[in-house]
């Protein structure tokens, strides 16, 4: 199976416009990136065959388990995980403790998305008790 720079090698040499071969090169590059990241975190072998499919079910199941753990963490049991959370995220700022600047940032979005979900469980609550 080509890999992805063949592809893009072949992308280059054809009768193609260049906005067409740029917008396919972007896409495949974007393929290659998502695919290395399953690779790295262990979810794919280095020798499972390239498959957008593949990336797209992984990508939707990624997002799943995350907004999962956004509802879970939204309970008023776990009130404190969002202070909690950016804080870890100001924390990542030291070169001391530093990580991966993605890693950094999730931090503050999963406490956004965790607020919002308590937002939207609470909406959701009163517009229940309100059609009672």
């Amino acid at each position: 199976m080509p890999t992805y720079e063949e592809h893009i090698l072949v992308l280059e040499d054809s009768d193609l416009s260049e906005e067409t071969v740029e917008a396919a090169c972007q896409a495949i590059s974007f393929a290659a990136y998502l695919r290395n990241f399953y690779v790295v975190t262990g979810v794919l072998n280095e020798e499972a065959p390239i498959d957008c499919r593949v990336l797209e079910g992984l990508v939707e199941a990624f997002h799943g388990e995350l907004a999962a753990a956004a509802i879970i963490l939204s309970e008023d049991s776990f009130k404190g995980v969002p202070e909690l959370l950016r804080g870890a995220e100001d924390t990542m700022e030291d070169p001391e403790n530093a990580c991966p600047d993605y890693v950094r940032k999730g931090f503050g979005r999963l406490a956004s998305r965790i607020e919002k979900a308590r937002e939207e469980r609470v909406l959701a609550f009163k517009a229940l008790k309100e059609s009672e």
